[in-house]
Formats: structure tokens, sequence, C-alpha cells
């Protein structure tokens, strides 16, 4: 499975759209544009507009406001699955394939669109409100399944689960880094070249990685992560993957550096 994504971007909507992206705040602009559509609306009423005709252009603005917010919700969403999708220690392959299902399903998406016009007929308008209330139904779906999702990912099981597995990934990040150590063996007296000092400084990337990691073992050595608050259990695995990622940063490094040292 895939572990890139892009932002979710909406497809400006063929039929009628503004031209806006997920990206951009809306309710503010969506509620003005409601208030709006009533008055006018109330306007019509009053020179002869029929109720029917008035009733429905606010409801198209209704439905426009809803869809915006939807969109709004949806971006949220999308960047914090997409941050779980990117750090996936410890989540089941089933969610992540269902995470990256909902975010690849945001594409599906149009941006809003534009209010109905005032003179519209009541026939014109039960149409496009039908085709937006079809958005926003979509729309509601997709929040709907984000808003699961981050709960799986989030609840107490699923915590214990990331920590465990960051905590064995960064465990495994030392053992390959101290067998690169070992295998390249190395002795510099002045770190002159500059493949000496990037051996230098890679090793002793590694050493203070070393450190990181028996901190953190201390540090945690009494968090039992089936029942330990669950901001606590996700801190402990934000750190372990950062010590993973050091250690693994630190021996890629000196393996460039000790290629480029034995061929000086």
């Amino acid at each position: 499975m895939s572990t890139t994504g892009t932002r979710p971007r909406a497809r400006q909507d063929s039929e009628q759209g503004s031209g806006h992206g997920l990206r951009r705040s809306r309710p503010a602009r969506a509620a003005a544009s409601l208030g709006i559509a009533v008055v006018l609306g109330t306007s019509l009423t009053a020179c002869g507009q029929d109720e029917d005709t008035s009733a429905a252009l606010a409801t198209n603005a209704e439905l426009v406001q809803q869809y915006e917010q939807l969109l709004d919700t949806i971006e949220q969403g999308y960047t914090e699955l997409d941050a779980l999708r990117q750090s996936p220690a410890g989540l089941p392959d089933d969610l992540l394939d269902r995470i990256s299902e909902t975010l690849d399903s945001t594409q599906d998406l149009t941006v809003a669109p534009a209010l109905a016009p005032v003179d519209a007929s009541a026939e014109a308008l039960e149409e496009e409100n039908s085709r937006i209330q079809t958005k926003v139904d979509d729309a509601s779906a997709v929040a709907d399944e984000m808003a699961d999702e981050l709960g799986e990912a989030r609840s107490p099981e699923a915590a214990a689960a990331a920590y465990t597995a960051a905590l064995d990934d960064a465990r495994a990040a030392k053992d390959e880094a101290h067998a690169v150590l070992d295998a390249d063996g190395f002795t510099v007296e002045h770190y002159a070249t500059d493949a000496e000092i990037a051996l230098r400084d890679a090793s002793n990337g590694i050493d203070q990685d070393d450190r990181d990691l028996a901190a953190h073992e201390k540090t945690y050595a009494d968090l039992d992560p089936a029942t330990a608050d669950t901001e606590d259990v996700t801190a402990a695995a934000t750190d372990a993957q950062r010590i993973a990622a050091s250690y693994r940063a630190h021996t890629a490094a000196f393996e460039a550096a000790f290629a480029e040292y034995e061929g000086s």
C-alpha cells in the first residue's frame, strides 16, 4: 500500500462552480450568502414571487453553505488521516487500507456551487437543489468515514499497538546502526578530510541516539500501554518514532561517508 498522498483538492464543478478549492475558508461567506438569499427571497415574495420559489432560493443557500462547511471538515480530516498514513506504526493494515480509500475518495469532490440566480424558475431551482443535495450527501458520507477512522486510530487499543510497534522499531534501528558500525570498522587519527569528519559526525549521532533510547526506556519504564492515558501513550510512540528515524538517518549518513572514505 502506498504511504504517500496529496492534499485534497476539490475538482471544479463542470456544471456550475465558484472556483474555490478545499483550502479556502467558507462559512462566513456562505452565511452572508444565506442571509442575502433569504432577504431577496422575502423581497421577491412581496413583489409577487411565489412562495415555493422563495423557499427554494432559501433552501439553495442553505445547501451551498452546508456543502462548504463539509469541505472544511473534510480538509481537516484529510490532514489528520494523512499524518497517520505517513506514520502508521501499530495501526492494522485493514484500517490503513480504509484510510487510503477514504483519502482517495476526496478527489471526487467538487468545489461548492454558486448560489442559484434569484430569477430562476421553481423548476430550475428544484433541479439545482436536488443536484446539490446529492453533493452534500456524498461529502457527508466522506466526513463520517473520516470521523470513524480517526476514532478507531486514536482508540486506546490502537495507541497501545502503535507504541509497542514504535519501540520495537527503535530497538531494531539501533541494532541495524551498530551492525553497520561493527562491519565498517575504521581508525582515524586526525579527522582531516570531509569523509573523515562525516564519519565522526555520523558515529557521534548514533551514540546520541543510544543515549536518547536509553533515556526513553527509563522515562517510560513504568508505562503500561494497555492502561495508560491515550495521550501519554501517543506521546511515547511519537518519541520512539523520532529515535528510530534518527538512527536510520545517522546510519545512512555513516554508510555514505564510509563509502567516500574508502574511495579516497
